[in-house]
């Protein structure tokens, strides 16, 4: 039989014009789930925003290890992923839709067991 796999997911949103330089930010947990999953599985690690923004920057982070995910200037950047989920991961809706920014993960294995944080930052649209 085949074990379960715990992996926990938080949610930040990070607001204001200058979310990507990190200054003017409004940290805020949305909440957290904990997901199950059997090696060789995909996993969905939910994570929304608000809708009606425009999403500057959005990111999946394994705590203590780095970036599983990272998303900017409308496409995914594989550069700044960590080796172990290259070719793994994607958006659920890569059309980031009615605030949907979940992001899968494939094929996991018992070294994906962790912490891992959802951090979007967007800018509210018609605001200055």
């Amino acid at each position: 039989m085949k074990r379960k796999l715990p992996v926990t997911n938080h949610q930040e949103a990070l607001r204001g014009p200058s979310a990507m330089m990190g200054s003017g930010l409004e940290p805020r947990t949305r909440g957290q789930a904990r997901i199950m999953a059997r090696p060789g599985q995909t996993a969905l690690l939910p994570c929304r925003c608000p809708e009606a923004v425009s999403i500057l920057m959005m990111k999946v982070v394994k705590e203590d290890a780095g970036n599983c995910f990272f998303y900017r200037e409308g496409q995914p950047r594989d550069l700044y992923q960590l080796p172990s989920c290259k070719d793994r991961v994607g958006l659920k809706d890569p059309r980031m839709e009615n605030g949907e920014v979940s992001v899968f993960l494939r094929n996991v294995s018992l070294s994906d067991t962790g912490t891992y944080k959802c951090v979007v930052g967007y800018e509210v649209a018609g605001r200055q």
